[in-house]
C-alpha cells in the first residue's frame, strides 16, 4: 500500500511539474483573471514571457487582417485568432499570424479579436473561448467552424501548411 501511494505521489509531482514548465498553469490563472474583472492581476515576470522572448509588439499592436463582420460578408475562408496581450503564447503567436496572413492574402481573410474588448463578448461566448490563443477555422458559406489544434500554430510552416490544407479541402 505504501508503494502504491509513493507511485500516486511521485505521478502527481511529474505532472504538475510538467503542467507549471509549458506554462499551462500559468495560462489558466490568466485566463480566469480575465474572465472575473474582480480577481487581482498576476503581473509578468521576465520569466514568465519567455514563450515571447524577443517580440516586443503585444498582439493588439498588430494590423493583422479584416474585421470579423467585414470577414464573414465575404465569400472567403475565414482564420480568427481569439487572444489577450497578457498572455505569453498571444505575445508568442502574434508575429506568425501576422505572417502566414500575409501569405494568404487574397484567398482567406484573418481576423483577430482581443477577448480583454468588452464588445467581444458575444464572439467569445459563440465560440466558446476557454484559453488563450484560440484559433478557429470558418467557412461564412456554411458558417461550418472549426478550432485548430494549438500545437499546429506556433510553427509559421506548420500552421501554413494547416490553413492549406483548409483552403484545398474547400472547407
Amino acid at each position: 500500500m505504501k508503494k502504491v501511494a509513493l507511485y500516486f505521489v511521485l505521478a502527481t509531482l511529474s505532472l504538475i511539474i510538467a503542467l507549471v514548465s509549458s506554462g499551462l498553469i500559468l495560462n489558466a490563472i490568466y485566463t480566469y483573471q480575465a474572465q472575473n474583472p474582480a480577481v487581482p492581476k498576476v503581473e509578468l515576470k521576465e520569466s514568465d514571457e519567455q514563450a515571447g522572448a524577443g517580440d516586443t509588439k503585444l498582439p493588439s499592436e498588430y494590423k493583422t487582417g479584416v474585421s470579423y463582420e467585414k470577414a464573414m460578408k465575404e465569400n472567403k475562408l475565414v482564420v480568427i485568432d481569439f487572444y489577450a496581450d497578457w498572455c505569453p503564447h498571444c505575445q508568442r503567436l502574434a508575429p506568425i499570424y501576422d505572417e502566414v496572413s500575409k501569405e494568404f492574402k487574397g484567398k482567406v481573410n484573418f481576423v483577430t479579436i482581443n477577448s480583454e474588448d468588452a464588445k467581444n463578448q458575444k464572439l467569445m461566448e459563440e465560440y466558446q473561448i476557454q484559453y488563450f490563443p484560440t484559433v478557429y477555422v470558418v467557412n461564412p458559406k456554411t458558417n461550418k467552424k472549426e478550432q485548430i489544434d494549438s500545437s499546429l500554430i506556433f510553427d509559421k510552416s506548420t500552421f501554413e501548411d494547416k490553413v492549406q490544407e483548409y483552403v484545398d479541402n474547400e472547407f
